[in-house]
């Protein structure tokens, strides 16, 4: 009798269990169910085709075999559903609420300069165009960078912020007096914390910070990439001085330090440094195109993760997007392919990546029109300002280099006299920043009367005309 009933016992419960496992298995067909609803993914019903779709996952599970969005299948039980790569790209990219948190305004136009580039330049953007591959011959695009050495960091929105405007120096330097200058990345995070980190950061504040906080942005021969933030805890980050101090701006060092040679920070006006005077945000295609190819490259939002895995040139479309940016790319042009209109990325992600660190995106196509970037460039030091051999027409933006020793030391006042916090240095040069700007209100008003283009021309190439409303406050 105790038998009978032991095993009855045993019966009833392995039922029951049963029955929970049945009810699980409804209960994750129907999570399954109600999140393909607006999965834009559940469209692909084949594996192959689904993972074809690099923002696609393949998930299979005793219920049911589905296509998912990587986010989503992110989030499915892990001991129930098997997907294939899941991987999702980290998002670099801050929020209005994020950026309004830490001081700045969220797309924030300096001046309306960009809006006269609409109204009073009458001629269409021709069918393709490229800084990188110009129609007069020259590539005005300069070094690529990789923000994930020597270790990771998400710190593509200034990464894209200083590739442009290096670019767009290069542009007024008319592509071909002396090397190349290129800006630190490494002083915006070091500067710039508002701006953002190795966390993520936002392009626009970065332009206002390098605008009006910092003295001159610094050049990468005295600052290089640390892939370090002062809020990064990723490898050896913990040991790096990442504070905003002289040493942390522009420094050299002149031997090593059993030999009495320490490293020494450099005068705020001694190291080369280039200044933004005017900078702004736009959306949509014909803004960016008038833009790029009046001014240079800008910096846009995108999303990422169809980057992740891309090879090849074929041109990304939209069918391989969830619609969520969160990352930052350079866009230095647009052509056409076979009827279909494309823009010219160029990543920081290296040369291993991509075409030689470049990509085409069809134009709607990643969310890459939804937000872009865009900085002037001011005063910056260059070996032709004053030169007699230069053939560039840009003395009033060029200033002359400060000779330093090579410890930088107090030759020329070069050594930086203390270490203290620069952050509040922008107060002191707010004199000397406005007198290399012009009072825009009433260049503006000249030019809507007399329909000029914002652009002179030297030997058939355009310079940028910088205008800055003096009025703006710092």
């Amino acid at each position: 009798m105790l038998k009978a009933g032991i095993l009855c016992l045993l019966v009833c419960v392995g039922h029951a269990l049963q029955v929970e496992q049945s009810a699980e298995n409804i209960d994750h067909a129907e999570n399954i169910d109600h999140a393909k609803k607006d999965d834009p993914c559940a469209v692909h019903k084949a594996d192959g085709k689904c993972t074809h779709n690099l923002n696609c996952a393949w998930c299979t599970s005793q219920a049911k075999s589905a296509c998912y969005s990587r986010r989503n299948a992110k989030s499915l039980p892990p001991g129930i559903h098997t997907c294939t790569d899941t991987r999702v790209k980290r998002n670099e990219v801050r929020s209005q609420k994020q950026v309004e948190a830490n001081g700045h305004v969220y797309r924030k136009n300096l001046t309306n300069s960009h809006d006269l580039l609409l109204t009073t330049q009458k001629t269409a953007p021709p069918a393709d165009f490229n800084w990188c591959a110009h129609p007069d011959g020259n590539n005005y695009c300069t070094i690529n960078l990789n923000q994930h050495i020597p270790q990771y960091c998400g710190s593509c929105w200034a990464h894209a912020i200083v590739s442009a405007l290096s670019d767009r120096i290069k542009i007024m330097r008319l592509g071909n007096d002396g090397t190349d200058i290129n800006l630190s990345v490494q002083h915006i995070l070091n500067c710039c914390a508002s701006a953002g980190s190795c966390y993520g950061g936002d392009p626009g504040s970065a332009n206002q910070c390098i605008a009006h906080q910092l003295t001159g942005l610094s050049y990468i021969t005295a600052n290089p990439y640390l892939a370090c933030s002062s809020d990064s805890e990723e490898g050896y980050c913990g040991h790096v001085d990442t504070t905003c101090r002289p040493l942390n701006i522009a420094r050299t060092c002149g031997s090593f330090s059993e030999e009495g040679g320490p490293c020494t920070g450099l005068q705020k006006d001694k190291f080369p440094h280039a200044h933004i005077i005017d900078y702004g945000s736009i959306s949509g295609d014909e803004a960016m195109q008038r833009e790029i190819h009046n001014r240079g490259p800008i910096a846009c939002v995108i999303d990422g993760n169809p980057l992740l895995n891309h090879v090849g040139d074929k041109i990304l479309m939209n069918d391989q997007t969830d619609n969520e940016v969160d990352h930052v790319v350079e866009v230095v042009g647009w052509g056409v392919e076979e009827g279909v209109k494309f823009w010219h990325i160029r990543n920081s992600w290296g040369e291993y990546w991509g075409n030689f660190s470049m990509a085409r995106v069809a134009f709607g196509a990643l969310e890459v029109n939804t937000e872009c970037s865009w900085a002037v460039p001011g005063e910056f030091t260059s070996w032709e300002a004053g030169s007699q051999d230069s053939t560039t027409h840009i003395a009033a933006t060029a200033t002359k280099q400060v000779q330093c020793h090579e410890g930088g030391d107090a030759y020329n006042d070069c050594a930086a006299e203390h270490e203290a916090d620069m952050r509040g240095m922008h107060k002191k040069a707010a004199d000397k920043k406005k007198l290399e700007r012009t009072n825009l209100k009433e260049v503006l008003t000249t030019m809507e009367k007399s329909d000029a283009p914002l652009y002179g021309e030297h030997k058939g190439r355009k310079w940028a005309l910088q205008l800055v409303d003096e009025n703006q406050t710092e």
